[in-house]
């Protein structure tokens, strides 16, 4: 059929204006999903990478990380506040250890609202044969100065996986070596502090502890705890386990043997309503995801292929999707976001970083980290996917 010269010109006009609407509407599009991510340069010196990325509210961030120094060689904690509604470092603030002491490195920080607290770990020697760690409570202003440093002196060698800041005080928990190179005797401890740094309370578990890889949660006086078990004599094995603990009463209440190979690479998410998922990967390349219910029972396990990964850390629960950063283990290191449906046992990857997204997380539903850019280094970085 054949148009008239003016029916075919009005549709020529008619198809440019859909061909504009809709670029229009790309071009916007694009525009949104720029702006709503986020790339915050950190402003940090040569040597510095972050452990961990704690929300305080308000749209602020602190970030602990480490400085490498190789004329030590030693490494030694800073913490960065960082604004993501202004879009800019508030402030970095140098955490010191003891003059005695050769090097420290921050486990996490939180806010109570009107200051920021630290805990770090201290290396009393560089020799690991001699070596003891240290936890040391830190206080630091609004502002970013140093206000006050605390030592715990909960045993002899000592580390710390829990910590929690609230209007009611701070708590710390970890576990602890009766001698050098984790050797044991082993034991667990749970401390509580006020604002000012004094030690309100202190409670210890002789029987095992958990290593610094752990994750847990406190409820009160009971502590759920995942990680790779460290037992005493007559006390369960080696491996990676989940407990929870009855701390007034020094007593297990359950324990379960989450993964059967020690050679995995592990991470856990503790949830909210008290599931417990943790995440294994083999060197073969096989994902093994276990899910424990709120008794200590296996709900269930599978094992699905997927890639190597020599970091993981399972970071978010949504309804039957786990979301897991898992970073792979080629000298160029990339992180990479997955999403495991624990209904079908699919892993499907969500996003590719193309580099090593350090402190991987999520705050609601954006993902969260400090990534290595080219225009600006390191840089605090948030998006959704």
């Amino acid at each position: 059929m054949m148009l008239s010269t003016g029916t075919a010109l009005r549709v020529k006009h008619a198809m440019r204006n859909v061909v504009t609407a809709m670029a229009t509407a790309l071009a916007l599009h694009g525009t949104l999903a720029c702006a709503e991510a986020v790339e915050i340069p950190l402003g940090t010196p040569d040597g510095f990478s972050a452990n961990r990325i704690d929300a305080t509210g308000g749209g602020r961030y602190c970030i602990s990380g480490s400085v490498y120094d190789d004329s030590g060689p030693s490494w030694s904690a800073m913490v960065v506040m960082v604004d993501a509604q202004s879009g800019r470092v508030l402030w970095r603030t140098p955490i010191p250890y003891a003059p005695d002491h050769v090097s420290n490195s921050p486990k996490a920080c939180g806010s109570d609202g009107h200051s920021i607290y630290a805990v770090t770990e201290e290396s009393t020697q560089s020799a690991a044969t001699l070596n003891q760690n240290v936890v040391v409570l830190n206080r630091i202003s609004a502002t970013g100065k140093l206000e006050k440093q605390q030592r715990l002196s909960v045993g002899f060698d000592e580390w710390s996986w829990l910590f929690s800041v609230g209007a009611n005080g701070i708590t710390i928990a970890g576990g602890t070596s009766g001698t050098t190179q984790m050797g044991g005797p082993f034991g667990t401890y749970v401390a509580q502090f006020n604002a000012d740094l004094t030690q309100t309370g202190v409670k210890r578990l002789p029987s095992g502890a958990f290593g610094n890889d752990a994750s847990a949660s406190l409820d009160g006086d009971r502590l759920l705890v995942a990680g790779s078990f460290l037992p005493n004599e007559g006390e369960g094995h080696d491996g990676y386990a989940v407990s929870k603990v009855d701390i007034d009463k020094k007593r297990y209440l359950w324990s379960t043997y989450a993964l059967p190979d020690a050679k995995l690479t592990t991470s856990a998410l503790l949830a909210g309503d008290g599931t417990i998922y943790v995440a294994g990967s083999a060197p073969s390349g096989a994902l093994t995801i276990t899910t424990i219910d709120r008794t200590g029972k296996i709900a269930s396990t599978f094992t699905t292929k997927s890639k190597a990964f020599c970091h993981l850390k399972t970071a978010l629960a949504s309804g039957h999707t786990l979301k897991v950063f898992g970073n792979s283990c080629k000298d160029d290191a990339t992180t990479e976001l997955l999403s495991v449906d624990l209904a079908s046992h699919a892993v499907s990857p969500v996003h590719a970083f193309h580099t090593e997204l350090q402190a991987g997380g999520f705050d609601g539903n954006n993902w969260i980290g400090v990534a290595k850019t080219q225009a600006h280094g390191l840089a605090f970085v948030r998006g959704s996917e």
